[in-house]
């Protein structure tokens, strides 16, 4: 078999033309995944995108589905309702009144990467109440792997223990009353404020 001899400047010019489409092809990659996307603002060393936020919607709410009791999302829900985020546009340039509540979800994000710096343990046992709760009350289960919490929504589980382990220690003697949950909620935001400038954010919008 003969091969055709190339000359050193066709070689160059093939060359040149598929590192223009491999960059291009990059380009628009990029481009697709900005507009799927957002980043919204970044906590700590921990970086927010719009998506990140419904996600961890949805993990308060099945919180609220396998306990109904849940201090973390009595302190945080209608921060995350506030928003309607479901229906935001990626690209689309945010309002005043859009960035005001964007702004308001930054003190769930800040008490979380507070109560991770605690050795905040979740018991077993809590895990095992919790999957036989979402079994019967048919939450969603996407937010375990096999027997454990996949390791976002075990984060959350970890503020959960976290809040009502610093705010209502009452509860271990079994004595809790509406009032204890209010006093609670009103020492989480205490500590909120508390922490708020000790933990760096950075805004993208």
């Amino acid at each position: 078999m003969q091969f055709k001899s190339v000359s050193l400047e066709t070689l160059i010019s093939t060359l040149l033309f598929n590192i223009f489409i491999f960059s291009f092809s990059i380009s628009v990659g990029m481009a697709e995944t900005k507009l799927t996307d957002r980043f919204i603002f970044k906590v700590a060393n921990q970086v927010y995108s719009l998506s990140d936020l419904k996600k961890t919607k949805s993990r308060l709410a099945a919180l609220k589905c396998m306990y109904p009791d849940s201090l973390t999302h009595r302190i945080f829900w209608s921060d995350f309702t506030k928003l309607d985020l479901e229906n935001i546009k990626f690209n689309a340039e945010f309002d005043k009144e859009q960035i005001k509540k964007f702004e308001d979800l930054l003190p769930y994000y800040k008490l979380m990467t507070y109560s991770q710096s605690h050795e905040v343990v979740v018991q077993e046992v809590l895990k095992k109440y919790f999957k036989l709760s979402a079994t019967q009350n048919k939450c969603d289960l996407s937010v375990f792997e096999g027997k454990e919490f996949e390791s976002k929504f075990q984060k959350v589980v970890q503020l959960e223990v976290f809040v009502r382990s610093r705010f209502l220690p009452s509860e271990s003697q079994g004595k809790i009353s509406v009032g204890d949950i209010d006093k609670a909620v009103s020492g989480a935001r205490n500590l909120i404020n508390s922490i708020d400038q000790q933990i760096d954010e950075e805004a993208y919008w």
